[in-house]
C-alpha cells in the first residue's frame, strides 16, 4: 500500500486593506508554498554593576526579520502589483498607500477549520523575484516576495 503525503497544515495569506475605521478589506493574495521568517529576536545587552563582579543582561532592540512568501506562478499579479506601488513611491510617484497589514490563517487537516491567525503589522514589500527560466527542468516557476514589517502576533 501507497503511503500518501499529507500537509500537516493549510494556509492562506490576505493583506488587510481595510482603511482607516473603514470596513473589512481583506485581499486574498492566494495559497503559497512556502512562508518564512515568522520570527523575533531581541538584543541582550551586557550591563556591568559597579557594586557587584558580574555583568547582569538587559534586553535591547527587538528585530522583525522579513517574512518571505513564495508560491509558484498563475495569472494573478497581485503580488507584483503590490511591489510596483513601493517602486512607483521610490521612482518619484505620489503618495501610494504601500503599508499593509498582512494576515497569515492556518487552517487543520482538514482546510476549513481555523487553527491560528498571525497578524504582521505595517508590512510592504521590499523585494519581488521570480525563479530562472530553466527549459531543462520540470520544477514549477515559483515567484516570492520579501516582506518588511513593524512586528507580528496571533490574533486567535
Amino acid at each position: 500500500m501507497a503511503s500518501q503525503i499529507r500537509a500537516k497544515h493549510r494556509f492562506r495569506v490576505y493583506s488587510d486593506d481595510t482603511p482607516q475605521g473603514g470596513s473589512d478589506g481583506l485581499v486574498e493574495l492566494g495559497s503559497f508554498k512556502t512562508v518564512a521568517g515568522l520570527s523575533l529576536e531581541t538584543d541582550a545587552i551586557e550591563w556591568k554593576t559597579g557594586d557587584m563582579n558580574a555583568v547582569i543582561k538587559l534586553p535591547g532592540f527587538t528585530k522583525y526579520p522579513a517574512i518571505v512568501c513564495k508560491r509558484g506562478f498563475d495569472q494573478d499579479t497581485k503580488l507584483k502589483d503590490w511591489y510596483n506601488k513601493v517602486w512607483s513611491l521610490s521612482n518619484g510617484g505620489g503618495a501610494i498607500e504601500y503599508r499593509r497589514d498582512l494576515i497569515l490563517k492556518i487552517f487543520d487537516r482538514d482546510g476549513v477549520t481555523l487553527f491560528k491567525q498571525i497578524r504582521a503589522r505595517d508590512a510592504w514589500p521590499s523585494k519581488y523575484d521570480a525563479d530562472d527560466l530553466d527549459g531543462m527542468s520540470s520544477d514549477p516557476w515559483v515567484e516570492g516576495l520579501e516582506l518588511q514589517h513593524s512586528g507580528w502576533d496571533y490574533d486567535i
